[in-house]
């Protein structure tokens, strides 16, 4: 499975449908991403586009990707003179829009209903995990019969899928002439939607969409029975169990294979070391930090996203940031303490002889990452995560 795929299914999916011929999710959405990529969201039913699935995730930057039907990710627009088929596109939105460990898939529109077919189940079997989530749009006419039949029918085949109806504020299409007509409408649709039992609730949604509704909606304390207590139990057992045996494979396979001489060796160069004007190794290690760092951290996270299998439900990328940090310190004292530090050079060197200089120190600098890297590290990640499987099984 690509990597990013892999790293995106460690998130909470939240789905989010709606009626045919009601285009106010795309356009709430479409508030979210940069304005260069609005374009890329479909502004009518039948423009190219409402059949693709979208996803809208948390990210550093805004950036869309296409996922083609080889499995590939590839930046969009597609800078190429083909055609390839796109299977989804992928938006990544400010952390300050949406919270973060969710995932949202804007599902595509049907000739009729929701048409939940064997196609559509397979493509959407990786996403769908004991806490995952639908939000329903809702407009106006609220609570149309053919809604809440439909709702039903899908409620059905998601169980136990958490389901949110969202009832949003349309000034354009409302019918009323007056505030208080609105609210009337909302409220016996708000009635309507409960008393039908095709919801777990509902929330009205003003004009734009923000990180604190969807914080208010997706965090509400849910009632479990009992057969669906035992189910998520059984599921976080069973991950907990798959994590147990394949971490240490994991991290010398995705980690420890990565630490190769070639890797390395920019930090040891004549150049950084001069421009660094610092002792050997302390030169050394900011290099390591500039240049080793940001790639080893981010293999990490990766790897620690694929052992949660979509279990966590907290900020974890500020949580593991924080104690990688942590253990990079402890783990450079340990380099410092373990190579040669009498080995002192002038800066009027020349690189010939600062490389015939270093040989012994650097022999030992490599041993020392190694070590750091596949104990210091390992043990970090590999607590950090018996933790979190830990409180999961202190809350079943």
């Amino acid at each position: 499975m690509n990597l990013m795929k892999r790293s995106l299914q460690a998130h909470r999916p939240v789905f989010v449908a709606g009626m045919p011929g009601m285009m106010e999710r795309y356009q709430l959405f479409r508030g979210l991403v940069g304005t260069e990529f609005r374009g890329f969201l479909p502004v009518r039913e039948s423009d190219v586009g409402t059949e693709i699935p979208l996803f809208f995730f948390p990210g550093g930057e805004n950036r869309v990707w296409a996922e083609l039907d080889s499995g590939d990710y590839v930046p969009f627009p597609l800078q190429t003179s083909s055609s390839p088929h796109v299977t989804g596109i992928y938006f990544s939105v400010s952390q300050e829009l949406l919270p973060s460990g969710f995932i949202f898939i804007m599902l595509p529109f049907y000739k009729r209903s929701f048409d939940w077919d064997f196609s559509f189940e397979e493509r959407y079997r990786d996403w769908m995990k004991p806490d995952s989530r639908l939000l329903w749009f809702d407009c106006f006419p609220y609570a149309e019969e053919n809604q809440l039949v439909t709702m039903s029918e899908l409620r059905s085949k998601l169980n136990p899928l958490n389901t949110t109806v969202g009832l949003l504020r349309s000034g354009r299409r409302f019918g009323y002439s007056d505030l208080t007509g609105e609210e009337i409408a909302l409220i016996q649709a708000n009635q309507n939607w409960i008393t039908q039992g095709s919801c777990d609730g509902t929330a009205v949604i003003e004009s734009e969409l923000s990180r604190e509704l969807f914080t208010s909606i997706l965090y509400r304390k849910r009632v479990y029975s009992l057969p669906i207590h035992s189910i998520i139990k059984a599921d976080i057992g069973m991950k907990h169990r798959i994590f147990r045996k394949n971490y240490t494979i994991d991290f010398e396979e995705q980690i420890l294979e990565e630490l190769t001489a070639g890797f390395i060796e920019p930090i040891f160069g004549y150049k950084g070391w001069i421009k660094e004007s610092a002792d050997l190794v302390a030169g050394w290690n900011k290099q390591a930090r500039k240049l080793l760092l940001p790639h080893l951290n981010e293999l990490l996270m990766a790897l620690a996203a694929n052992n949660l299998y979509g279990t966590e439900v907290y900020d974890w990328d500020k949580l593991m940031k924080a104690k990688l940090e942590s253990a990079w310190k402890k783990g450079f004292k340990y380099i410092s303490s373990n190579c040669d530090q009498d080995c002192l050079l002038l800066k009027g060197i020349g690189e010939l002889q600062y490389m015939a200089a270093i040989k012994k120190v650097k022999g030992q600098y490599i041993e020392a990452m190694q070590f750091v890297l596949s104990e210091i590290i390992c043990s970090t990640v590999e607590e950090l995560l018996e933790q979190h499987y830990d409180l999961w099984n202190r809350l079943a």
